[in-house]
């Protein structure tokens, strides 16, 4: 994949002063441009989401996991990641919920999956009541939790 002429600029302003250290490193200018942000989830997919979150009044968005998560009380219920919905359900069904069409291990990081957590590809939340089904998974789970207090800014 070609970097565009303003990404060539952003990445070669990062490397501009640069100094080499014996070891060889090297250090990556402190006042370097900052690179255009990407989406790295589905807009359209987390459009689909809200649309079947409307009118529950208790959720919140927010960006993580390098997508964009919907949070019931403080807990993540669902979200998105690329094209992927995220689900949060009760630890104990994970393996048997790993047999839905369409559901993978959450393991973003190619670290071990997490119980209680998956990934859905789109093929197993096509339809809007597959969809639905899925986010009224996630949202039980954690309609069940605690509320969590607003966090401190730091």
């Amino acid at each position: 994949m070609r970097n565009s002429a303003r990404e060539r600029r952003a990445w070669s302003a990062c490397f501009q002063g640069a100094t080499s250290r014996a070891g060889g490193s090297w250090f990556l200018n402190p006042r370097a441009l900052a690179l255009p942000q990407r989406m790295t989830y589905s807009q359209s997919q987390a459009a689909r989401v809200r649309k079947a979150l409307a009118g529950r009044k208790e959720i919140t968005e927010k960006e993580m996991f390098g997508g964009i998560a919907f949070l019931l009380g403080g807990n993540m219920c669902v979200g998105i990641h690329g094209d992927d919905l995220i689900v949060r359900i009760e630890p104990a069904t994970t393996e048997a919920m790993l047999k839905e069409p369409g559901a993978k291990p959450f393991d973003l990081a190619g670290a071990r999956a997490m119980a209680g957590w998956l990934l859905v590809a789109p093929a197993g939340y096509r339809t809007e009541a597959t969809l639905q089904t899925w986010v009224a998974r996630g949202v039980g789970f954690a309609s069940s939790l605690p509320k969590k207090r607003p966090g401190r800014k730091r």
